[in-house]
């Protein structure tokens, strides 16, 4: 209690605690910076902007792991983040509680990004094209594997960035 780091304001640290977080290793350095003590993790679950790095989703994931995504992604509010997707690589083994919270956090997604490689799935694509999505800039829908001929329409205002292969 009487240590000189408590002493900091809390904007101060959360500053710092933003810097120490790096690109490659933020989820396991905001779980770090969490773990310290229940000051640190209150102020680390209070500060969005460090819960905004790139995120990669596997959709095929067969451990449940909706949750911690799930809590990932409320505590990244009100801010855009970006996602990008792991290939999938079976169709139909799309694990529905994972995407449903991608689906819920796509209108203040930055970027969506397919594997390019790879083939998207078009229920998958139709089913974020019924999304707001007022806060993308860039999205990348892979290869897109088109079995009907209904027209696939995304609203994004802010887009600047797309690509895709039918």
């Amino acid at each position: 209690m009487v240590s000189p780091i408590r002493t900091l304001p809390v904007e101060l640290l959360a500053k710092i605690f933003e810097l120490f977080i790096d690109d490659n290793t933020h989820i396991r350095d905001v779980y770090l910076i969490s773990r310290v003590c229940s000051h640190w993790r209150q102020i680390a679950h209070s500060t969005p902007q460090l819960w905004t790095r790139p995120l990669t989703v596997d959709l095929c994931k067969e451990k449940d792991i909706a949750d911690g995504l799930k809590a990932w992604l409320a505590r990244s509010t009100p801010l855009p983040l970006p996602i990008s997707f792991m290939p999938v690589t079976q169709a139909g083994h799309v694990n529905p509680a994972i995407l449903d919270e991608v689906l819920t956090v796509a209108p203040r997604s930055s970027s969506l990004l397919f594997p390019p490689m790879y083939d998207t799935s078009l229920p998958l694509v139709r089913r974020l094209a019924q999304r707001s999505l007022d806060s993308l800039e860039e999205m990348d829908l892979g290869i897109i594997d088109e079995t009907d001929n209904l027209p696939l329409a995304f609203i994004v205002p802010r887009l600047r960035n797309s690509a895709s292969s039918i």
